[in-house]
């Protein structure tokens, strides 16, 4: 199967309220990834911001070498690929390494996609390009018909809380400097899980 693709041009001032658009126009699926560049400039960007919808085929982790599997998923089918690793998956790359988090996110452990639908908004934020298995001119019109969300809408109050407290947390953290300066280590990368439930 080929992806058809069609490239429209955008007018200044267009790019935030188109985005805004594409996400609402996202909801319909039960899937997506949405990557935003926020208008960073770098001689790095590529795209301003990148939308994956629906999934035709999945390759989880299911296997005894999900890596590899991924692989080859992404050399058979040659094409985009979008998806998650979980934190604790490094446990099953790293023996000598265990934990067992609460995930919070309800995403799987490991999960990549190919999308029905990409959408994308590129560096200059002159073009939208829509590549998909449908109709991109017919996608374009949909997202356009969006109408936008009211001016006045306000976001929900979120309360995030933390998987550990601030003694904990400052405890962990001298333990990890003097781990340091007895050179078991050089660096160290220590995250604490900040979450919000609905």
């Amino acid at each position: 199967m080929q992806r058809n693709k069609n490239t429209f041009l955008l007018e200044k001032g267009q790019i935030n309220e188109l985005k805004v658009r594409m996400l609402e126009w996202a909801n319909q699926f039960s899937i997506l990834t949405f990557f935003d560049n926020n208008n960073y400039q770098s001689v790095y960007n590529r795209y301003e911001c990148l939308l994956a919808v629906g999934q035709l085929h999945v390759c989880d982790a299911n296997g005894s070498d999900p890596l590899s599997d991924l692989q080859h998923f992404s050399d058979t089918h040659k094409d985009w690929v979008f998806g998650n690793i979980n934190y604790d998956f490094k446990n099953r790359l790293e023996p000598r390494l265990n934990s067992a988090h609460d995930v919070k996110s309800g995403f799987p452990e490991f999960h990549f996609y190919i999308p029905e639908t990409v959408c994308s908004i590129n560096a200059a934020h002159n073009e939208l390009s829509i590549e998909t298995f449908g109709n991109p001119d017919t996608t374009y019109r949909e997202i356009l018909k969006i109408p936008l969300p009211l001016h006045d809408y306000k976001p929900p109050k979120l309360e995030f809380k933390h998987t550990i407290g601030r003694e904990q947390y400052l405890e962990t953290i001298t333990r990890l400097r003097n781990h340091i300066k007895e050179g078991d280590c050089y660096e160290i990368n220590f995250c604490g899980e900040g979450f919000c439930e609905s």
